[in-house]
């Protein structure tokens, strides 16, 4: 969770653990305190968090429109695993992506 002023929660970050690996569920954070680097924080909190209970890989899924979040992704070094055709109820693709913990 990530917190601004006053405590007020800002966003949020699900994720749970499944084989050894951490698969990151949701998250979001609210739009006007987006490019605050709330995001990137709780996804390197995500990260550690793995380190510390020596999972092997973090894996999510995006929709590939998403450029913002794939650049995020990216930038913490998440890589493009594999298209999944119709994973979203509306029918959308998502894109598979792992990062693999040292």
């Amino acid at each position: 969770m990530a917190t601004g002023e006053k405590d007020k929660v800002i966003g949020y970050l699900i994720s749970k653990i499944e084989d050894h690996a951490a698969h990151l569920l949701s998250l979001a954070v609210l739009p006007t305190h987006r490019r605050s680097g709330a995001a990137t924080g709780l996804l390197k909190e995500l990260i550690a968090t793995s380190q510390q209970m020596r999972i092997h890989e973090i894996r999510l899924e995006v929709r590939p429109d998403n450029t913002v979040a794939i650049q995020l992704y990216s930038q913490l070094g998440f890589g493009e695993k594999n298209l999944i055709p119709q994973y979203y109820s509306d029918g959308s693709s998502a894109l598979l992506m792992r990062k693999v913990i040292d």
